[in-house]
């Protein structure tokens, strides 16, 4: 199964409340303590652990059920299949698509220039 993560652009996960984990960039293996990795299934789960400027998708196996509200879920075994580094322009590029998309069609030039 694939969700997304972001980390530290060393690899390690944002939170330290139990330890960082290093997610090896090389597509191994690896098993997650405690409750196992936090996962992000689509962009609020993949937002609400905090910012971080290296986006990672996971294969992971081995739920852990400790949250699996449909935006998040936790697992034991994980590994990298893919990253990206995200920068601030990327950002801002996806919040004005969103706004877009999200806005009812407007033929005003002035509000799509706004955005």
């Amino acid at each position: 199964m694939i969700a997304y993560k972001l980390l530290r652009p060393d690899g390690q996960s944002l939170s330290t409340e139990h330890g960082a984990v290093h997610y090896p960039l090389t597509g191994e293996w690896i098993v997650v303590p405690g409750h196992g990795a936090y996962l992000g299934r689509d962009l609020p789960g993949l937002l609400r652990g905090g910012y971080g400027p290296l986006l990672v998708e996971v294969e992971y196996a081995e739920p852990t059920a400790a949250v699996d509200d449909g935006s998040v879920v936790t697992a034991r075994r994980v590994r990298v299949v893919r990253h990206a580094t995200l920068d601030a322009w990327l950002w801002v590029r996806v919040a004005c698509r969103a706004a877009r998309l999200a806005l009812p069609h407007a033929t005003d030039p002035r509000v799509l220039a706004a955005i």
